[in-house]
């Protein structure tokens, strides 16, 4: 089984995965595999060189990533018995990558090796209210994540939150026609969240 979160920054992703692994391991007896966006040992340093030094060659990001989710996405996909769960998948590029001014055909194209998930699950919350549960933390993201420079050069702050917008608005977008795409209210309590989600997959 592949289960796939998406959302904006800030939006609880990690938290639901966390609740996931604990209810498949422990209630289900199920083994877990978690894959992180731009974790794979041999190329998350050159991913996050490439957006520090060449953040403008948009083109050079897009492919820096696509090499990370391949390499991760053959090592995990060997175990067929396994719950697979992507903290972000594809999408998250896609979106980003189109605000960016890449087309989304030529997106599509380079991840055409990429295989449907059976769950996404998109925690919807407010671009305002993730960039506050972003800047509570001691995690320190990039100018290229946070979009400080594209909307806004002279606001960093209000460029985030445009950045963000046009981020939960590309969501929407993809997700709407999509029948294993499920949308989630981030704004309930985690719990509530999880056992939605949890229904969701028991029912399926």
């Amino acid at each position: 089984m592949l289960i796939v979160y998406e959302g904006l920054h800030g939006c609880g992703k990690s938290t639901q995965i966390s609740l996931m692994q604990e209810w498949f391991e422990e209630k289900e007896q199920e083994k877990v595999i978690i894959s992180k966006w731009n974790s794979h040992p041999l190329t998350n340093k050159i991913v996050d060189k490439i957006k520090d030094d060449y953040s403008d060659n948009i083109i050079a990001v897009s492919l820096a990533h696509a090499l990370d989710f391949y390499l991760r996405l053959h090592e995990v996909l060997k175990d067929e018995k396994t719950i697979i769960i992507f903290d972000r998948y594809y999408y998250s590029q896609l979106i980003r990558d189109s605000i960016q001014g890449l087309k989304p055909q030529y997106i599509n194209g380079i991840y055409e090796f990429v295989p449907k998930p059976d769950f996404v699950f998109f925690l919807d919350v407010d671009p305002q209210d993730a960039y506050e549960r972003i800047k509570g933390t001691n995690r320190k993201r990039s100018a290229y994540v946070l979009g400080e420079n594209i909307f806004n050069k002279s606001d960093q702050i209000k460029s985030t939150y445009d950045y963000f917008e046009h981020q939960r608005k590309g969501y929407i977008e993809v997700f709407k026609n999509l029948d294993f795409c499920y949308t989630i209210d981030a704004k309930e309590s985690a719990i509530s969240q999880f056992e939605r989600i949890r229904d969701i997959i028991k029912k399926a």
